[in-house]
């Protein structure tokens, strides 16, 4: 783990990027330097299910469990449905659901909703409406607080200010991927929602996705990530860490509150195999965007890779933990190794590949996933990270 000096000077860059296709890669670079000790390896265990969509009377329910679940310590869940606006409140026992909101501007609506988290280390519920661009505030026992509104800011134009989970659980923290295309941008907001400061994140260059000039002709262009390329993964725990990778090399920044970041790097891997499916489905969008400009997938400037990019996501979870989601291209289930705050890798698990954590629902070593049948009806389900056994 290497430590930087905290950065005194902000910065607020605009600049456009046009990304096609890109949304995983092989790994491109290797993180080097000193590989984080070994630790206890455990499993994932199903305990039960918790809710079943199918049973609710809502065939619409979507549950985003990456960023649209929170449990509290004494396990009451809470469930943002962006299919119908609402928030659901589930008791510990599964048998008592309620919910409230609807879509619209007034008080206690919820304009397209996009991310739940709670306010700061309190059970009161915080919620982002893209539509309304406006934190929504509940208590726990989902009574309306009041709404706080985004503004414009004496910085000029922030672009399409991206306030999801990243973020949200720190309510005076936002962030724009699109002020910068190498290195992101942290944005301070006050009590009113007006963006007040920011900070642009310089990340190392193997950190830097892979892009390239595309000429379009008539002396225009764009530029464009690889496709299965790495790509930005970032993350805000609710105390006010901020941790970003490029998923093609395990090298995470991670950035303490008082400006200080440190490296955590892991072993050089490759990322699962891109199926011929997958390398079809790609190439048939890809040249039904260069058409329109008399190009082809010959003219890209650079090679599809073979494999994805093994880190997969990073997310902080209700213990303000970093947990780093990845998968080698030897292994059949997703491997995941949790940080503490200050850095230090405490242990790692094996998550199965279809199954998706909800970050801030998991303290100690229980959680909820989500799992999705083959009728599209999704399960939130109980989980426990149990040791591996050993052998004598």
């Amino acid at each position: 783990m290497t430590q930087h000096s905290p950065r005194g000077a902000r910065h607020l860059v605009i600049a456009l990027t046009v990304l096609l296709g890109a949304c995983d890669g092989d790994a491109a670079h290797e993180s080097g330097g000193t590989e984080t000790p070994a630790v206890a390896t455990h499993r994932t265990e199903i305990v039960d299910t918790l809710l079943h969509t199918s049973e609710t009377n809502r065939a619409e329910l979507q549950v985003r469990p990456a960023d649209g679940i929170v449990a509290t310590e004494k396990g009451v869940t809470y469930l943002l449905d962006a299919g119908s606006a609402s928030i659901l409140r589930i008791n510990p026992t599964g048998d008592s659901i309620r919910s409230v909101g609807q879509p619209g501007e007034g008080p206690g609506d919820l304009g397209d909703p996009c991310c739940l988290g709670f306010v700061g280390t309190s059970s009161a519920l915080l919620i982002y409406e893209e539509a309304n661009r406006r934190y929504s505030t509940f208590d726990e026992g989902l009574t309306f607080v009041g709404s706080v509104g985004v503004k414009w800011n004496r910085l000029g134009s922030i672009g399409s200010v991206q306030l999801a989970n990243r973020h949200i659980l720190h309510p005076r923290i936002a962030f724009t991927g699109l002020a910068d295309p190498n290195h992101p941008q942290l944005l301070w907001l006050d009590s009113s929602g007006t963006v007040v400061d920011s900070e642009l994140v310089r990340l190392p260059t193997p950190m830097i996705p892979v892009r390239a000039h595309f000429d379009i002709g008539k002396g225009t262009g764009m530029m464009l990530e690889q496709p299965f390329g790495g790509t930005l993964r970032y993350a805000v725990s609710r105390n006010g860490d901020f941790a970003v990778a490029n998923s093609a090399t395990y090298l995470i920044l991670l950035r303490k509150p008082d400006g200080s970041i440190a490296e955590l790097r892991g072993p050089a891997m490759e990322g699962a195999a891109v199926t011929p499916d997958e390398r079809r489905r790609l190439l048939d969008r890809l040249e039904t965007s260069l058409k329109q400009f008399g190009k082809d997938v010959s003219d890209l400037p650079f090679p599809i890779p073979e494999h994805h990019a093994p880190i997969r996501t990073l997310f902080f979870d209700a213990e303000a933990r970093l947990w780093v989601r990845y998968r080698r291209s030897s292994d059949a289930e997703d491997m995941s190794d949790i940080y503490a705050p200050t850095g230090e890798k405490l242990w790692s698990v094996r998550v199965p590949t279809s199954l998706v954590l909800a970050p801030m629902s998991i303290r100690g070593f229980d959680g909820l996933g989500v799992a999705t049948d083959e009728s599209g009806f999704a399960s939130v389900i109980r989980l426990r990270f149990v040791p591996l056994a050993t052998t004598p």
